[in-house]
């Protein structure tokens, strides 16, 4: 559990370092934070997760610059967390980019219905955890074992008004 005074450093520290990013040349909605001290980005990723990553190497006119970066569904909860302690500006970036997020496409391992509106369940396989939606399996079975004439009371490239 994450405590109050983790939140509000969090929020003080990517008020003024951090990025609320989500748009058409992005796959994802993302926070990032920019820092040369190590540290506060650490700090964040035992927070939140994430990935600490070097942004360039360091020359003449510029020090070795590191980056945090949370992607996908943890960012936008993270966002939705702090928002109330956010400036306003920040709460403008934070609203663009959650609803740019709402109109991507949801990630498969996320959804938790099909594309019917039926609920979606877990089988355990040989090759791992496979989700599926019964309804529309058991539809699909009926239909193929109709088109088949394996189903009763069905035949096959006839109808039954034809039999007779």
């Amino acid at each position: 559990m994450i405590s109050d005074r983790d939140l509000a450093w969090a929020a003080g520290f990517l008020e003024g370092e951090g990025a609320f990013q989500c748009g058409p040349a992005r796959v994802s909605i993302r926070i990032s934070a920019a820092q040369v001290q190590k540290q506060p980005l650490e700090r964040l990723q035992k927070l939140f997760g994430g990935s600490i990553v070097s942004n360039h190497k360091p020359s003449a006119s510029r020090q070795h610059c590191l980056v945090w970066h949370l992607y996908g569904h943890h960012a936008a909860g993270v966002m939705m967390t702090l928002f109330l302690l956010m400036s306003p500006r920040r709460k403008e970036q934070i609203s663009s980019a959650l609803a740019h997020w709402k109109v991507l496409k949801i990630e498969p391992r996320l959804k938790t219905t099909c594309a019917k509106g039926h609920p979606l369940r877990q089988h355990q396989t040989k090759r791992g955890l496979r989700r599926f939606c019964p309804i529309c399996a058991g539809e699909q079975t009926r239909q193929s074992e109709i088109r088949r004439g394996k189903r009763k009371g069905t035949y096959r490239h006839t109808n039954q008004r034809e039999m007779f």
